[in-house]
């Protein structure tokens, strides 16, 4: 900022001088300037085929995206919820004294706020017994038409670059057209490392049908 004042101050025109000072000291009160981080509500991501389930974050169908509540209960087509703790991360664990609300089923939209980590349960975890040693494997068949297929297959890249060494076989399976005619269930092996690093940079389900298209056996 002071190299902005010196330059003012070389200015021979003493009415511009001074009306340039001015100008200057009044946007340096009303903007920010250099590195500035501002509090801001995360981005989230709207998974419009999800069932809600308690836990999840939803907002309304026809309402803005941010306005988020926390489901705390689904029972007979009803959704009850309370508004988050802490707007600025909704997925914290919110506070008891909230205040339920009640909206039907269909009238809310399941949505994800990004970073936000969720346990996974994979389907199938097969041990396999070779001589005096044992493999095991995560399978998990998923259906590609889900709006999580894509978080689902980079939280499994993630964990098969940490715990990989552990496992034999670590898959995403799904049933998809063959080009012999008909359907037939297509792996594809995420724990080895190039798939890893290919899954790693998806941020879409788009992609990953790409992945699937070009690495699935």
């Amino acid at each position: 900022m002071s190299a902005i004042h010196d330059l003012i101050s070389q200015i021979g025109d003493r009415r511009l001088r001074e009306r340039l000072a001015t100008e200057w000291a009044q946007a340096s009160q009303s903007k920010k300037f250099g590195l500035v981080f501002e509090d801001h509500l995360p981005e989230l991501l709207p998974l419009h085929q999800a069932k809600p389930r308690k836990g999840d974050l939803v907002c309304r169908r026809q309402g803005a995206l941010k306005e988020v509540w926390q489901v705390k209960n689904v029972k007979d087509g009803v959704i009850t919820c309370v508004k988050p703790k802490d707007d600025t991360h909704p997925s914290e664990p919110t506070r008891s004294a909230a205040e339920p609300v009640s909206f039907a089923v269909e009238e809310m939209l399941v949505v994800r706020e990004f970073g936000e980590t969720r346990p996974m349960f994979p389907d199938m975890v097969i041990v396999r017994k070779h001589s005096n040693d044992f493999s095991i494997d995560i399978l998990e068949p998923h259906d590609p038409s889900l709006a999580d297929n894509f978080e689902k297959a980079t939280g499994l890249a993630r964990f098969a670059e940490k715990h990989g060494h552990l496992f034999a076989r670590i898959q995403l399976i799904r049933k998809q057209s063959s080009p012999a005619g008909g359907e037939h269930f297509a792996r594809l092996e995420i724990n080895k490392a190039v798939t890893i690093r290919q899954l790693l940079l998806i941020s879409s389900n788009p992609q990953l049908d790409d992945l699937f298209a070009r690495l699935a056996s």
